[in-house]
């Protein structure tokens, strides 16, 4: 992966948020270009980093003023393990399912899109994370922020289904309600089975 790779695919995936024409085929839908793809992960990282501290910053709120002993790198460990398993989790169970829906041509330009998606998003929810992280704002506004930011999010991503899967609404809503739910499990999965 080279700085022009990375470059090229969030330019794609910004010119797919703002709706302009050709976007979809600035991406490289090769084979090479699907794995290449996976590498996205590494852009999400700053993004991943300002999240957790705003998560962090909520459950220290929520502990006792005596609390003292915090497993600061078991809570970060855990959550990149998650993000790691939720990052391959909706391409290998759409790999599985693809065939059934019929979209197994339409499957190499999904994924491709939406990794190259994923820093855009990830971006979008640093934003109220950052403010609350750094005490300006508390968890309830960073919380109302996050409402709209949500929904600009889901309905980017139900674009990307809808564009490059060729799907009806009804399957774009369902494909990205599965990468949400796998999302969940993933985290709750692994939140049970980290050592405490």
């Amino acid at each position: 992966m080279t700085t022009a790779d990375f470059r090229a695919g969030i330019e794609a995936a910004v010119a797919l948020l703002f709706g302009k024409p050709g976007a979809l085929g600035r991406f490289d839908v090769s084979l090479e270009g699907f794995w290449r793809s996976f590498a996205a992960i590494v852009l999400v990282l700053p993004s991943f980093a300002i999240s957790l501290m705003a998560v962090w910053r909520g459950q220290m709120e929520q502990l006792p003023a005596e609390a003292v002993d915090v497993p600061w790198l078991g809570f970060v460990l855990e959550r990149v393990v998650s993000l790691g398993l939720a990052w391959v989790a909706l391409p290998l169970v759409l790999a599985l399912i693809a065939g059934r829906l019929g979209l197994s041509g339409r499957y190499v330009p999904f994924i491709v899109a939406r990794n190259w998606a994923e820093p855009v998003v990830s971006a979008f929810y640093a934003v109220p994370a950052l403010f609350y992280a750094a005490g300006f704002i508390d968890s309830d506004v960073a919380a109302f922020i996050s409402l709209p930011v949500l929904f600009v999010a889901l309905h980017y991503l139900y674009r990307i289904a809808r564009q490059t899967l060729g799907a009806t609404i009804s399957l774009a809503i369902g494909v990205v309600v599965l990468d949400l739910l796998l999302g969940l499990l993933v985290s709750e999965t692994v939140s049970r089975l980290w050592p405490a």
